[in-house]
């Protein structure tokens, strides 16, 4: 079974929901607004990447089957 807890809120993980990626495919025709958001996304993707796998290391959850 699987449970999709939804995107964002740390209140999840306090519910035992650990955070997974989504993702989303969007166009944006303008090409200077564009690139302002790519450039916020890639920012923005190493902050998350760097959150979730701080929080990934405090889980009281096994890694694997051997744990």
């Amino acid at each position: 079974r699987c449970v999709e807890a939804g995107a964002q809120g740390f209140h999840k993980v306090q519910r035992g929901y650990l955070p997974v990626t989504t993702y989303s495919a969007h166009w944006i025709a303008h090409d200077g607004f564009r690139q302002a958001v790519e450039r916020f996304l890639r920012a923005e993707a190493r902050g998350v990447a760097d959150e979730q796998n701080q929080i990934a290391l405090a889980s009281p959850f096994r890694k694997n089957a051997a744990d």
